[in-house]
């Protein structure tokens, strides 16, 4: 989609971008956008144009704010199975599931998004306990055919 700004309000953009991940270092890029498209006088910005424009900022900066910026995008990588904490919980979730939990009951007993619940049990499970997996995917499967006959 073709941007309707000037070179100079996109220079804008990304000096107010960038000033307010350096000071709410916590901030994933998806934050970061909901903040700005979400915001009374903000602007509609997904989250790999945020992280674009972190980019950009860190061309304008000295290499000690550089430093911290880079610091902050590495605290913010999403962390795969290889993470000791995300395994613990791609295993409890899958536990969950099989004591009867849905996701969504899952995502708000431990406070996690929908996707995140999801994702773990479809995408992560798999490389972590195939076995698991295969009862989880299982469950699941046992579960639609549930739904489908009781819509009969």
């Amino acid at each position: 989609m073709a941007s309707n700004f000037t070179v100079e309000e996109r220079e804008e953009r990304i000096i107010l971008v960038g000033e307010y991940f350096l000071s709410h270092p916590d901030c994933s890029t998806r934050d970061i956008s909901n903040y700005f498209s979400n915001k009374k006088d903000g602007f509609k910005i997904s989250n790999v144009t945020v992280l674009d424009y972190i980019k950009r900022y860190k061309g304008l900066l000295t290499s000690d704010l550089v430093q911290k910026i880079d610091e902050h995008i590495e605290i913010n990588k999403p962390k795969g199975v290889s993470y000791i904490d995300v395994k613990a919980r791609v295993l409890l979730f899958a536990k969950c599931v099989l004591e009867g939990m849905e996701v969504q009951e899952i995502a708000d007993k431990y406070n996690e998004s929908y996707w995140v619940v999801y994702r773990d049990l479809t995408s992560r499970l798999s490389g972590i306990d195939n076995e698991l997996y295969i009862k989880v995917c299982d469950e699941f499967d046992r579960r639609r055919l549930n739904n489908l006959q009781k819509c009969k």
